[in-house]
């Protein structure tokens, strides 16, 4: 029915991406090794702080792997490094722009919520000094892109009934 089971789909997404690392170490003249660590560490920068591990509630850091080539000089460290920081690069210039209008957002709702706050702040000055009760402290959502692990397999756990 030329639909791809999961095994099957996982298969050829490997066989196809040790095609292009195979290819890529074959083209720089360099150890596949130096071309799988270095995609794997663009691929951990391209994740970034978008996603984070919390083990515990005190407990959290963004899933940042490291690597390093080690080999003789001319061994072709640098060179399977610059192939993924190229194309990083690149899209980071690519995207620049709008990275650049969304910041300035953040940074206009930041000036906001800090003059909620400091409203907030005097009225209950006021209230007090009248001896009011002072209003509740607005909610001011905070908008977060993580995603947790423990919030992930609490969404993957089975429900028990």
């Amino acid at each position: 029915n030329g639909v791809l089971h999961d095994s099957e789909y996982l298969y050829v997404v490997i066989i196809t991406i040790m095609k292009m690392i195979n290819a890529h170490a074959k083209a720089l003249h360099c150890p596949i090794e130096y071309i799988l660590n270095s995609l794997f560490a663009s691929t951990s920068a391209l994740i970034g702080n978008a996603r984070r591990i919390q083990a515990t509630d005190t407990w959290q850091v963004p899933p940042h792997l490291w690597f390093v080539n080690v080999g003789s000089p001319s061994a072709g460290k640098s060179q399977a490094t610059d192939l993924y920081t190229k194309i990083l690069k690149r899209v980071e210039n690519e995207h620049f722009e709008e990275y650049q209008q969304s910041h300035n957002l953040y940074l206009e709702q930041l000036d906001i919520k800090e003059i909620k706050e400091d409203k907030w702040k005097k009225a209950c000055k006021k209230a007090i000094a009248n001896d009011q009760n002072p209003q509740v402290k607005p909610k001011i959502a905070k908008k977060s892109n993580h995603l947790y692990a423990k919030d992930y397999l609490q969404l993957t756990q089975p429900q028990r009934s």
